[in-house]
């Protein structure tokens, strides 16, 4: 049976005023970090879990999937010590959270609601600068935290308007997923992706999901739907390939997470891969980019992550109208702000590709203005600061 909108919407609201009143009750434990992202073992938490531990702590993960276990940690963490992780959603994983004086999450946990009394919640969303996020999701209040990370001024005006918090609550210092990224084992990750072959050209494609899904906001689609994992149409995904072919050239796709399931042919250089695909390989999403020798991307924050490895953008982007009618762009116009080629269908997507194994670089003072702009702190320190500041 379909609950109603208002129904929900009562439902929800009593579900969080109860957790509000349960989280002011329960006494804090100082001893206790909580840890939380989607996926379970991403970057973000990896950093963190490798950086309290360091520092004599032991946290707890809160997974979503609660059959993880230590399954999803990559083999590239250096986690010198004890850690514990628990099902999200199990007695567990509620005491955890409610006993926590500090929580970290990329998501939110649970349903909004007010943190609580002694009780840090610091928002380390998963990008910035992209599309509007928390204020989109208008059905729902954004994450209730007391604290937020940006990358820069310009990204703590995102989070401020996006999350509703004082610009005073946001933590300029950088975001602990790009710690990770910048010190990735390049060799290691593209033997895993491509074999003993590494000195092939790694280009990587990270478009953002368009169909938001059954039961998704009424089946919102932001921009125009694309039935694969690229917005290509079968003849150019072919010709596509075979230029990666001839250019000793490997395209590795990742879907986003919350796209509908791709529905790809076989081709000689292009892999899609989603999360399971990358933990099978031991790889997180920072690790891939990490190894990338170019970023194809669109409205995804992704690219501002990647403005750190200083290595070629493209944006392919040929329902850009659309996309900004329906779901919007924080940063405008968006062909000032991007440092690469905003590309609209597969010929100009081959060109770009030319020009970049011609070694044509024409974006690479954009990129490096863009990084200044978008980045206070271009190192892979991000997640020291934060503990610091936390005084962790």
């Amino acid at each position: 049976m379909t609950v109603s909108r208002p129904v929900r919407r009562i439902k929800d609201r009593v579900l969080s005023t109860g957790l509000s009143l349960a989280n002011a009750c329960v006494p804090k434990r100082a001893s206790t970090i909580v840890l939380h992202s989607f996926p379970d073992f991403s970057d973000e938490v990896v950093s963190l879990l490798e950086e309290t531990t360091k520092r004599g702590h032991e946290p707890v993960v809160l997974l979503e999937d609660g059959t993880a276990g230590d399954s999803g940690l990559p083999a590239s963490a250096a986690v010198p010590g004890p850690y514990r992780a628990v099902a999200k959603n199990s007695l567990r994983g509620w005491f955890h959270y409610l006993t926590a004086s500090v929580v970290i999450t990329s998501h939110g946990l649970y349903r909004p609601h007010r943190p609580g009394r002694g009780q840090v919640v610091v928002n380390i969303w998963h990008g910035e600068l992209g599309k509007p996020v928390a204020r989109f999701l208008g059905e729902r209040p954004p994450i209730r935290a007391t604290h937020a990370t940006a990358l820069s001024a310009v990204g703590r005006a995102f989070v401020c308007g996006e999350f509703g918090l004082e610009p005073g609550r946001v933590l300029v210092v950088g975001a602990p997923r790009n710690d990770r990224m910048i010190t990735t084992d390049r060799d290691s990750v593209r033997r895993a992706l491509l074999g003993e072959d590494t000195a092939r050209r790694l280009l990587v494609w990270l478009p953002t999901y368009r169909d938001r899904g059954p039961g998704k906001r009424d089946g919102q689609v932001d921009g125009v739907r694309f039935p694969g994992a690229v917005p290509l149409s079968p003849d150019e995904q072919i010709r596509l390939d075979d230029w990666l072919s001839a250019n000793d050239t490997v395209l590795v796709v990742k879907p986003h997470p919350s796209a509908l399931p791709p529905r790809d042919g076989q081709y000689r250089r292009i892999v899609v891969v989603d999360q399971a695909g990358l933990t099978a390989r031991s790889i997180t999403t920072g690790e891939l980019l990490g190894a990338a020798d170019c970023l194809i991307t669109d409205a995804s924050s992704v690219w501002v992550d990647f403005l750190l490895q200083d290595e070629p953008v493209m944006f392919f982007f040929p329902d850009i109208a659309e996309y900004e009618a329906s779901r919007g762009l924080y940063l405008q116009p968006y062909d000032a702000w991007v440092p690469g080629p905003l590309l609209r269908d597969g010929d100009e997507l081959l060109g770009a590709l030319d020009r970049w194994v011609r070694g044509d670089d024409e974006y690479a003072d954009a990129r490096r203005t863009s990084r200044a702009r978008l980045h206070r702190f271009p190192d892979e320190f991000s997640t020291a600061r934060l503990l610091d500041a936390l005084g962790l």
